[in-house]
């Protein structure tokens, strides 16, 4: 057989797919592979503590498992804002029932960490909002308050000056001078050592963003103090 001794190109992939959208829809395939996961761990938990014989091991695999599905979720969000943009879908939401679900679906962590979430909020109060993009942002800041938490939470909904004010606050040691300094939206340098990549500020900050009314948009305000003295996370949203 005759080999010329040439070398043979490389195929190429298709225009279309870019490494950014192979990426994209690496990410979707381990979230949905990363969610089975999550609810197969939360039935052998509730199985095990039916037995009397909850294991604490797997209460940390629960919570690193939620951990990485958040964070893949967030790569999703930035993904698609700057490709094809995120949508958003605003309905009218009960405000107390938005915050106390928020808080359930980090029951397992608090339950971990022995941590008490305190709630306070209008039962009566309404609001247009994307509710799972809100319960996402929630999310992530009852989680990051949770690392950093003595032993409580205080979570809090009221309306201000035409804008819903959704704080989580905590009794942990507040935030460093930097980030305040920074902001919550601010492109800063990822510290990968630490684990602090400012991943999930920034997607709250540009979920905040995306809620618009009357020519002004929602916005992430990070302040140290509140009636715990910690850190506090402030959700604003008109």
């Amino acid at each position: 057989m005759r080999h010329d001794g040439g070398a043979q190109a490389a195929p190429q992939p298709p225009e279309s797919a870019r490494f950014s959208d192979l990426v994209a829809a690496t990410i979707h395939d381990m979230k949905n592979s990363l969610g089975l996961v999550l609810d197969t761990l939360e039935e052998i938990d509730a199985l095990a503590g039916k037995d009397g014989g909850r294991d604490r091991r797997l209460g940390v695999l629960r919570v690193e498992a939620k951990k990485i599905n958040n964070k893949l979720i967030q790569l999703l969000g930035f993904y698609k804002m700057s490709h094809e943009g995120l949508p958003i879908n605003p309905q009218e939401h009960e405000v107390a029932e938005l915050l106390l679900e928020s808080v359930l679906r980090e029951r397992a962590l608090l339950e971990m960490a022995g941590i008490e979430a305190e709630l306070e909020v209008d039962e009566s109060l309404l609001w247009t909002l994307d509710r799972e993009l809100l319960m996402g942002v929630l999310g992530n800041a009852i989680g990051n308050a949770l690392r950093h938490a003595r032993s409580r939470l205080h979570l809090t909904a009221r309306e201000e000056g035409a804008m819903l004010c959704l704080r989580v606050n905590d009794d942990g040691p507040g935030f460093p001078e930097s980030l305040l300094r920074e902001g919550a939206g601010a492109l800063r340098e990822m510290n990968f050592a630490s684990g602090n990549t400012g991943l999930g500020l920034s997607f709250c900050a540009m979920i905040a963003a995306l809620h618009g009314h009357g020519g002004r948009h929602g916005r992430v305000v990070l302040s140290n103090g509140g009636p715990l003295g910690g850190a506090c996370f402030e959700l604003m949203i008109p």
